[in-house]
C-alpha cells in the first residue's frame, strides 16, 4: 500500500506522538510504545518509475577470471562511457548471467540511483576471493551503499571511558542541551555547524550511572528504565558493541528545520528517559548516501566475504528482491541510517563465523523496515547488534536456527543483542522465538504482536535441547509489550512459565527429559540460565523487573490451551485461564500499563486491530488478514506427525516426506507469504535444510505492491489527555 504525502501526513508527523489516537492505543500505555507507521521510506520504494540510464550491462567475468567491478561502479557514479548525463534518479540495469566481480559493488556516495538485475533468478553477482576488509567503509562487505564515514570500531576494553582501540565514525557532534520530552519534535544543539535539512543525526547519551563528555562514573541499575553495556552489572560480554561507547541509548532522526540553534527533527523523541544530567549529544556525518537501492539480483557471498550487503551511513536505502547465499556474518548489515528497507528477499545460510552467524539487522539506526523475507538456515535471522529505535520486523519468515556447534542449541528468529533497542515492534513473524539476551546489555519498551513462534525446531532429526522457550526475555529486558500471539509447541512445552524470583536463584527445573519445558522464560541472566557464555565471564545476576514490567494481553499458547485476557475480575477467564493473576503491570512506579481495553471480545471490548503499523491490510499482502492471533480461526500451518520431517511446519501432508501431518494452535496461525513462498513456490525443506533454492520475488508476491511503504496516515487523529 501506498502512502499518500497528504497535508494529513505532514500534519501527522509534525504533531507529538502521544496526542495521537496509535493503532495499540487502549492496549499498551503511550510512554511504553512509539508510532511505528513511520517505519520504512516514505511513500514507498520509488524506483519502479525511474528510466533507465544508459545500455544493460551484459554479464562478464568467468569463475577463473574474475573482472573488476569498475563498468558497474562507473555507471553508477554516471561516469562510465554511455552513462554520463543522465539525469538522477535514474536506474542502471543488468542483464540476465553470472557477473564473476573481484572487487565490491559500490556506490561511492551517489544517490538516487538503483542497481537493478532481471531476478534473483537470473542475474547473479559472484564475488571473488579475498575481498579486502576496507571495503564499504571497513566493514567488509561486497556491495556497497555507503556514505563516507569510516568504520568506528568498537571499545577493546570494559574501562570506563573507553582507553581501548575506538576511532569516531562520525564528523560533526553538538551537545544537546534542551528539548528531552518524549515525543518532542524540537531540540536545541550547541552547535548546528554540517547540519541541513534532511540530515539523519544520532542522538544519545551516556549510560544510567554515568555523566560527562567521557561519560565517566559508575553503572548503577537505577531499577527502572536502565541502560548499560560492557559491564559486569548487566552483561556477560565485556567490550562495548556501539559506535561511542558507554553512549548505548540512541535515536537516529531526521532534521526537518533549523533555526539558530534550533532544530527540528522527525520522528519525535521515542524514548522517555532523556535527561541533562547524562550529558545528551548529537552526531552525524557529512556524507550519507541517499534514496538508493539494490533490486532482483543474486549475491553470492560464497568465497567468504565478512558481510554481503552495507548500507551506511544512509537514508531511505533499499534492498528487494534479492537472494544472498553464504554471508560469513551479515548478509544486510545497516548502520547509522534512517528509515532503510529489506524487503521481499530470501537469504540463505551464513557461514559459521563462531555464533557470529547473521541475517539481516545492524547498529545505530532508525525507522528500519525488515519486512517479508525468508531467511533458510541462518543462526540469527533478524540481528539488532545495537539501538534501533522506530524499527519493525514484520511478516518474515525463518527455518533451520539451529546452532550446529558443540551443543544443541536454538537461536531466535528475533534477537535483541545488545544495549539500546528500544521501541522496536516484531510484528506477524513465524520462527524459533524472540529472543532477548543480556550478553551486549540492556534493553527496553520493545514490543512483539500478532507472531507465530512455536519455540521448538528439529534438525535432520536433532531435537534441540537449549534456549527452546516460546519467548526468552533475559535479564534487563524491561517493560517488554507482548500482544496477540500464538507460542509454543503441543506436547514440547508442559510449563508456562520458568521466570527468575530473585537475583540469585538457581534455574527452574524442566521435567522432561533434553530440553526446556517452558513458553515463556523471563528474567534470567544468560548465563544462569544455560545460553552460551562467550567470555566465561561471572554470572551477571538475574532480574526480577523483567518479569514485573512486562505487559502480556491476548497471547494465545498452547500449555494454557486458550487466549489469556489477565488483566483484573472484569476479563474472560480471569479465575480459570488466569488464576486470578494479572499479567498486566498497574502496579509498577515507573511506566505502569493499564488494563487493556481493547481484545477481550468476550467481556465487550472490540477486536484486536489487524496491525500496529499497518492500519488496513496492505497491497502485497496476499493471504488472510490479520493471519496469526487469538481470533485467527482459518490457521492451514500444519505439524508433520511421521516422515522425514517429524516435527516440521508444512502446509500439506505432501511435504512431510512420505509422513502424515496434523493442525497446529487451534488454527491460530495462517501461513504468511513468506513462508507460503518458501514452501510451495521455492520447494522448500520443511526443516529448512539442505541446498539454496531458486527464488524471484514476482513469482511468489504477483500483487507486489511490495514497495517497502507503509500504509496511509490514520484517519481517527485526536488528542488523548495522559
Amino acid at each position: 500500500m501506498i502512502r499518500t504525502r497528504s497535508l494529513l501526513f505532514l500534519l501527522f508527523l509534525m504533531v507529538p506522538m502521544a496526542l495521537n489516537a496509535q493503532l495499540w492505543s487502549g492496549i499498551i500505555s503511550p510512554s511504553r510504545a512509539t508510532d511505528w507507521s513511520t517505519a520504512g521510506i516514505p511513500g514507498g520504494i520509488p524506483s519502479g518509475s525511474w528510466s533507465q540510464c544508459g545500455a544493460t550491462i551484459a554479464a562478464y567475468g568467468s569463475s577463473s577470471a574474475a573482472a573488476s567491478s569498475a563498468t558497474i561502479n562507473n555507471a553508477l557514479a554516471g561516469t562510465g562511457t554511455g552513462y554520463t548525463g543522465c539525469s538522477t534518479p535514474y536506474v542502471i540495469l543488468l542483464g540476465a548471467g553470472d557477473f564473476y566481480l573481484s572487487n565490491a559493488v559500490d556506490f561511492t556516495s551517489h544517490s538516487n540511483v538503483v542497481l537493478r538485475g532481471q531476478g534473483a533468478n537470473q542475474t547473479r553477482l559472484h564475488f571473488a576471493a579475498g575481498q579486502p576488509g576496507g571495503q564499504c567503509n571497513g566493514w567488509g562487505g561486497v556491495v556497497c551503499l555507503v556514505g563516507s564515514n569510516t568504520y568506528a570500531g568498537y571499545c577493546s576494553t570494559s574501562t570506563i571511558p573507553c582507553t581501548g582501540t575506538w576511532t569516531p565514525g562520525y564528523q560533526g557532534s553538538a551537545n544537546w542541551t534542551a528539548g528531552y520530552s518524549q515525543g518532542a519534535t524540537s531540540i536545541t544543539l550547541s552547535s548546528t555547524s554540517g547540519l541541513s535539512v534532511g540530515t539523519p543525526i544520532v542522538l544519545d547519551q551516556c549510560d544510567t550511572g554515568l555523566t560527562g563528555t567521557s561519560c565517566s562514573g559508575t553503572t548503577s541499575d537505577n531499577g527502572q528504565f536502565f541502560v548499560c553495556e560492557a559491564n559486569t552489572t548487566c552483561a556477560t560480554e565485556l567490550t562495548a558493541n556501539t559506535n561511542r561507547p558507554w553512549r548505548g541509548q540512541e535515536e537516529v532522526v531526521v532534521v526537518t528545520a533549523i533555526s539558530g540553534s534550533t532544530v527540528t527533527i522527525s520522528p519525535g523523541l521515542r524514548n522517555p528517559n532523556w535527561a541533562s544530567g547524562q550529558s545528551p549529544q548529537a552526531w552525524w556525518g557529512n556524507s550519507t548516501i541517499t534514496n538508493s537501492g539494490i533490486e532482483n539480483l543474486l549475491v553470492d557471498n560464497s568465497a567468504n566475504a565478512l558481510r554481503g550487503i552495507v548500507l551506511g551511513p544512509s537514508y531511505k536505502c533499499w534492498v528487494k528482491g534479492v537472494a544472498s547465499d553464504d554471508a560469513n556474518n551479515y548478509h544486510v548489515f545497516n548502520t547509522i541510517s534512517s528509515h532503510n528497507v529489506v524487503r521481499d528477499s530470501y537469504f540463505y545460510w551464513t557461514v559459521y563465523n563462531g555464533t557470529t552467524s547473521y541475517g539481516i539487522g545492524g547498529q545505530t539506526n532508525g525507522d528500519l523496515l525488515m519486512e517479508n523475507n525468508i531467511l533458510q538456515g541462518i543462526v540469527d535471522p533478524i540481528n539488532f547488534d545495537s539501538s534501533c529505535s522506530g524499527c519493525v520486523a514484520g511478516y518474515n519468515f525463518a527455518v533451520n536456527q539451529y546452532y550446529s556447534g558443540s551443543i544443541n542449541y536454538l537461536f531466535g528468529i528475533i534477537s535483541y543483542h545488545a544495549v539500546g533497542e528500544s521501541m522496536i515492534l516484531g510484528e506477524g513473524n513465524i520462527g524459533s522465538f524472540p529472543d532477548s539476551d543480556n550478553i551486549h546489555g540492556t534493553h527496553d519498551m520493545n514490543t512483539l504482536y500478532r507472531n507465530y513462534f512455536n519455540g521448538d525446531e528439529p534438525n535432520n532429526g536433532t531435537q534441540t535441547t537449549k534456549d527452546t522457550a516460546g519467548v526468552h526475555v533475559a535479564a534487563f529486558s524491561r517493560y517488554y509489550n507482548i500482544v496477540g500471539n500464538v507460542l509454543g509447541t503441543a506436547g514440547y512445552h508442559t510449563t508456562y512459565q520458568c521466570a527468575a524470583p530473585s537475583a540469585s536463584a538457581a534455574q527452574c527445573a524442566d521435567t522432561a527429559a533434553g530440553h526446556w519445558t517452558h513458553v515463556y522464560d523471563i528474567g534470567w541472566s544468560s548465563n544462569t540460565q544455560g545460553q552460551i557464555d562467550y567470555d566465561n565471564t561471572p554470572p551477571v545476576a538475574n532480574d526480577t523487573l523483567a518479569g514485573s514490567t512486562l505487559l502480556r494481553w491476548g497471547n494465545y499458547d498452547t500449555v494454557t490451551g486458550a487466549a489469556r485476557w489477565c488483566g483484573n475480575s472484569s476479563d474472560t477467564g480471569w479465575s480459570t485461564t488466569c488464576s486470578s493473576t494479572s499479567e498486566v503491570p498497574t502496579g509498577i512506579s515507573n511506566y505502569p500499563n493499564s488494563v487493556p481495553t481493547v481484545g477481550d471480545t468476550g467481556a465487550g471490548q472490540g477486536a484486536l486491530p489487524g496491525s500496529f503499523y499497518y492500519s488496513s491490510k496492505p497491497g502485497w499482502y496476499n493471504v488472510a488478514w490479520p493471519s496469526i492471533g487469538p481470533d485467527v480461526s482459518s490457521g492451514n500451518i500444519l505439524t508433520c506427525t511421521t516422515g522425514t520431517y517429524q516435527g516440521s511446519l508444512v502446509l500439506s501432508s505432501g511435504q512431510c516426506g512420505g509422513g502424515a501431518s496434523s493442525p497446529v494452535m487451534s488454527g491460530h496461525a495462517v501461513a504468511i507469504p513468506a513462508m507460503a513462498c518458501y514452501l510451495n513456490q521455492m520447494g522448500g525443506t520443511p526443516d529448512g535444510t539442505g541446498s539454496m533454492k531458486t527464488f524471484n520475488a514476482s513469482a511468489c508476491y504477483t500483487s507486489s505492491g511490495s514497495t517497502g511503504s507503509v500504509p496511509a496516515a490514520p484517519t481517527n487523529l485526536g488528542a488523548t489527555v495522559q
